[in-house]
This record gives structure tokens, sequence and C-alpha cells, in this order.
């Protein structure tokens, strides 16, 4: 069974009135819309199918790349199939021209996949490289003001400096197993003795000052 479309397989309007119009005549053999929706369904939920395994491979690495491809291979089967018979449909019976229809749409189809998630791969890894560069400044940065702030306070602070309170040496104010708080301590700088009331108060043997 040969027929030969009237209209070119670009035009895509007049060609589906065509196609409609052909499948309506009773006087005609073949129902191409038979053809046509079953097949470009079929092709349809490969090419999707074919779409989220190369995602879920190249993109969110849910699945291994060597399976996802494998899987792919598989689904490019039903994918040609279904466009094959939806072009042989749509040339209404015209071998040659549908073979050519199909393996044109199968090639821009894939090519567009290809392009598509090549361009997609690059975009992530440029992100993850640029974020990657950020934490590596940003953790550099930090470490250098740590650094930086220990330094000044250590120039700041000096080098350490321990101080002994020998408490006997305050003639026997207090003995070496009392417990006192160091800050209510004062001595007369004069004499050297204790200040009863701390530090402030007026030593009771030297004279009040003028």
């Amino acid at each position: 069974m040969t027929t030969i479309a009237k209209t070119a397989s670009s035009q895509l309007r007049a060609r589906s009135r065509e196609v409609v119009a052909y499948h309506q005549d009773r006087d005609r053999p073949g129902k191409p819309l038979h053809l046509l929706i079953p097949g470009g369904l079929l092709a349809l939920v490969a090419f999707i199918s074919i779409f989220a395994t190369a995602w879920s491979s190249w993109i969110s690495q849910a699945t291994p790349p060597g399976q996802g491809f494998r899987l792919i291979l598989v689904l490019l089967i039903p994918y040609f199939a279904g466009l094959v018979v939806f072009s042989y449909g749509y040339e209404l019976y015209d071998w040659p021209r549908a073979l050519r229809l199909a393996l044109i749409a199968g090639a821009i189809g894939l090519a567009v996949v290809v392009v598509f998630f090549t361009i997609a791969y690059v975009w992530r890894v440029l992100l993850a490289g640029g974020a990657g560069a950020a934490g590596s400044k940003s953790s550099g940065s930090g470490g250098k003001s740590k650094s930086s702030s220990s330094s000044s306070r250590t120039r700041s602070s000096g080098s350490p400096v321990s101080v002994k309170l020998d408490l006997g040496s305050l003639g026997g104010w207090f003995d070496r197993g009392d417990e006192a708080e160091l800050t209510t301590l004062g001595v007369c700088p004069t004499c050297g003795q204790p200040l009863p009331g701390g530090l402030g108060s007026l030593c009771p043997t030297c004279p009040p000052p003028k």
C-alpha cells in the first residue's frame, strides 16, 4: 500500500489536515490516525524516560552512569519504534519518507538531550567549583583573622607574669592555711604593715597624709 501525500512533510498544519481527511474518508484504505497517535505517544513516553534517566545519571547522580547509559540504550528501541509508527501514519503509508522522517526526528531529539545535559553538567561543575573556592577563601580569611587577633592579644597583653604572694611575710597577719580574698588585702606602701580596712584605708601606724 503506497499513498503519496499531496502536501510537504514540513507543512505541519496542511499535512495534519490531510491526514485527518484521509482517516475520515471511507473510500480510502487504512486509518493513519490509528498509527500516528499511538506511535507518537510511545515515542513521547520513551523520550521523557530517556530525559529522566539522563538527569538521574549525570545531574542528580541518583543512578550509576553505567546503569543509566544501558537503560537509555534500551529506551531507544521504543523511542525509534514509536517514531517509525508515527511517521508511517504521518506520511500516509509511504515507507521511504516515513523512515527518513523517523531518523531525522529521532536524531534531533537525541541531539537536544545531549546538548542540554552537557550544558547542565558543565554549569553544575562550575557552580560546585565556585562554591569550593569561596569556602576555601572564607576559611583562609577566617584563619588569618583569628591568628591576627590572637597575635594582637598576645602583643597587647605581653608575656605572662606570675606573681607569688608569701603570706608568712605579712607578720603573721594570715596563716598559710587561712583562706582570704586577695582583693580585700591592703599593705601600706610606707611601712609595709597590713591595712585593716583593706585597700584605700589609712594606715594606723603612719601619720595621715597632708
